[in-house]
């Protein structure tokens, strides 16, 4: 479900620096580096407290191949007794919302070696993950005595700008008492990543929901705007969507779904700026009507004539047949053009062309006409005599 975001006015901008860092068990590479955000103390859960699971600082940098990143602990040692997984997320959203496509990367230690993965998340009800890259080379993974580092590709992380900055530790597999997996530490930063090398730093988000105010899945968004900028996207689960790397510069958006009003938004973006739309609302479009009757050419109701409606662009199909008096119906149209055939035997097949825009309520009358049969009549011939009488 899509909570409440919390305000990008709340985060502080960060640029992850570019650096050397050599993953060796040794923090002396990230001395010149800020942390990206520093953790109060003496927070674990107290169902999972044990050493070297309190987050103290934790720090981000890069290289042209290589996203590093380091946590330094406030109790010791990262833990290796019990399976504790140190883990650092960049989401689409900030806060406590998680979102499909969000990457993970943590590093573990198990059987008394450690591993680092990069996973994707793949669905929000269950957590399934999807596994990008994995490694158990000492030279991805270092552990000191009150921190631990590791590093992954680039590539595997995703997009970075744009990203929100979580971190967290964990016990592998520990309940709690609601049967719900405990943390031991963990940190919504108010980092929000903004990348040096992206085209442009600013960012358009939002959210879209149905008429219940249900976050709605699958809606198609397109932007264009400045310098050329065309891309499209659709809504995520919890509705949400995104532009990043974006220049400063006017940009339209349009929304659409089928069956669905489409909808367009002008906005305007300063250089840098984090902009959250307000809520695009899709209202279904509203639907139309065609009905009448079927007469002869004297006026007469037609009953039980059979009629085959067609749309042009939307390919749609529908039957219906007449009442005793002539009456025909149907309903739940979308904006087209539509023909109309109506047949019945000894009846000429007759056909209407009619076009109905959003709502439109239509009557129309389809005259028929009876066929013609030809009757030839059984001529008796008599022969003549040549008198000209008839010979008996």
């Amino acid at each position: 479900m899509l909570s409440t975001s919390i305000a990008f006015a709340h985060h502080t901008h960060f640029e992850i620096p570019t650096a050397t860092i050599t993953i060796d068990g040794n923090s002396d590479d990230w001395n010149d580096i800020e942390p990206v955000y520093i953790d109060n103390t003496n927070d674990q859960d107290p169902k999972a407290n044990w050493d070297g699971t309190d987050l103290y600082k934790f720090y981000l940098a890069k290289d042209d191949t290589y996203l590093y990143t380091m946590m330094t602990l406030y109790d010791g040692e990262p833990s290796t007794g019990t399976i504790t997984v140190y883990g650092l997320s960049l989401k689409k959203l900030p806060g406590y919302n998680d979102s499909v496509g969000d990457r993970w990367t943590y590093a573990y230690c198990y059987d008394n070696s450690w591993f680092v993965e990069v996973v994707e998340l793949v669905d929000l009800e269950t957590l399934e993950t999807t596994e990008i890259d994995g490694y158990s080379s000492k030279k991805y993974i270092g552990v000191g005595s009150n921190f631990i580092e590791w590093k992954v590709p680039l590539t595997s992380m995703g997009t970075r700008n744009g990203r929100f900055v979580y971190v967290w530790i964990y016990p592998y597999d520990v309940l709690g008492e609601s049967g719900d997996y405990i943390l031991c530490d963990y940190a919504y930063s108010y980092a929000h990543i903004v990348d040096e090398d992206a085209v442009g730093t600013g960012i358009i988000y939002g959210t879209v929901t149905d008429e219940d105010g249900f976050p709605f899945r699958n809606v198609s968004i397109s932007m264009t705007g400045a310098n050329g900028y065309s891309k499209s996207t659709e809504t995520d689960e919890d509705g949400y969507f995104e532009f990043t790397d974006l220049a400063s510069g006017d940009y339209t958006l349009t929304y659409e779904k089928d069956g669905y009003q489409t909808k367009t938004q002008d906005i305007s973006l300063e250089e840098g700026e984090t902009l959250e739309l307000e809520a695009i609302v899709m209202e279904q479009t509203e639907r139309g009507s065609i009905s009448g009757y079927v007469t002869n050419i004297y006026g007469d109701p037609i009953e039980s004539v059979k009629l085959k409606l067609k749309g042009i662009r939307t390919k749609i199909t529908k039957d219906a047949s007449t009442d005793a008096d002539g009456f025909f119906e149907f309903t739940d149209l979308e904006a087209d053009d539509y023909t109309i055939t109506a047949t019945k035997k000894r009846y000429r097949s007759a056909r209407k062309s009619i076009t109905i825009e959003d709502g439109d309520i239509i009557e129309v009358e389809i005259e028929m006409r009876k066929t013609t049969k030809r009757r030839i009549k059984n001529i008796s011939i008599y022969p003549f005599s040549d008198t000209g009488a008839y010979d008996d």
